[in-house]
């Protein structure tokens, strides 16, 4: 499920905001059992932009939270063997929303699922990254344009 109220704006690097989100979408659906739901909003607050992904899946332990945006950390190595991966993907989540002087959040609980929040300003017009990409999003219809 898409939800999107206002149109939303951001300037950014196109390519590594979408790693970003298809990570999230990714864990979102590999740890939600089949029949779960995985829902995704874009809305604005003040002037940022943001994207919440959220499941009713596995979820994640309290112990855990601290350390799931670290470099190869997975919470159960047994799921490495089920699900596949490195422990990478939160690691890059974060660090692509820290590029673009975001914040990332997570709410979760164990076999209730989890909900990542990545919340954007505007981005000030010399940004350090490479290129920009910006986007736009209004009702259910996502379009971006390179400047």
């Amino acid at each position: 499920m898409l939800e999107a109220v206002d149109p939303v704006r951001i300037s950014g690097d196109g390519l590594l905001l979408r790693l970003a989100v298809d990570n999230l979408l990714d864990n979102a659906i590999k740890y939600t059992q089949p029949g779960g739901w995985v829902r995704v909003a874009l809305l604005r607050r003040g002037r940022a932009a943001v994207l919440t992904v959220a499941d009713n899946g596995v979820g994640i332990s309290e112990e855990a939270l601290p350390q799931i945006f670290s470099r190869f950390y997975r919470e159960d190595s047994s799921r490495t063997r089920k699900t596949g991966g490195l422990g990478l993907g939160l690691a890059i989540v974060a660090a692509v929303v820290e590029a673009h002087h975001g914040r990332v959040r997570v709410r979760s609980e164990p076999q209730r699922g989890a909900t990542f929040e990545i919340e954007l300003s505007p981005m000030h017009s010399r940004s350090v990254l490479p290129r920009t990409t910006s986007m736009a999003m209004k009702g259910s219809s996502p379009t971006a344009s390179m400047p």
